[in-house]
């Protein structure tokens, strides 16, 4: 499965984002908002206020 369907099938799903950076967080995702046009980024939207943009994920496990 491809990152974008993994972040497509995260919408309303306890997850483990792993960070290109090598941070991991396990989080509830409330939202995938795809990109609208060529300028912006597919994102994942958390906790009410965060977001976590496609660039920064190396991988995500959908733990429910």
């Amino acid at each position: 499965m491809t990152l974008l369907d993994m972040m497509y099938n995260s919408e309303g799903k306890n997850i483990k984002v792993f960070f290109k950076d090598g941070t991991v967080k396990e989080l509830y995702c409330e939202e995938y908002v795809q990109a609208e046009d060529e300028w912006d980024e597919p994102m994942l939207f958390y906790g009410g206020n965060g977001a976590i943009l496609k660039s920064q994920i190396e991988k995500i496990e959908i733990l429910d």
